[in-house]
């Protein structure tokens, strides 16, 4: 194959050409996209799990709250 400089193309060779680049690029960036959603679902689903937590550890001390004012009340 041989070399061809710019000013032997024609307009839809260099359209062509660019079409390909940008198509080489947007699969690129699907893939980044993919990857940058499957991470966000998995700190999404952290989140939850962390919000759970700090919800039941939440309940847990006012359970303990109440039944130390109760244990109180009747002494």
């Amino acid at each position: 194959m041989k070399a061809v400089s710019l000013g032997e193309l024609n307009t839809v060779d260099l359209n062509f050409i660019i079409v390909a680049i940008l198509e080489r690029r947007i699969v690129s960036c699907e893939e980044q996209n993919d990857l940058l959603k499957k991470s966000l679902k998995k700190a999404l689903k952290r989140i939850n799990e962390l919000e759970n937590s700090l919800r039941n550890m939440q309940e847990r001390k006012e359970s303990v709250k109440m039944s130390s004012n109760l244990k109180s009340s009747t002494s």
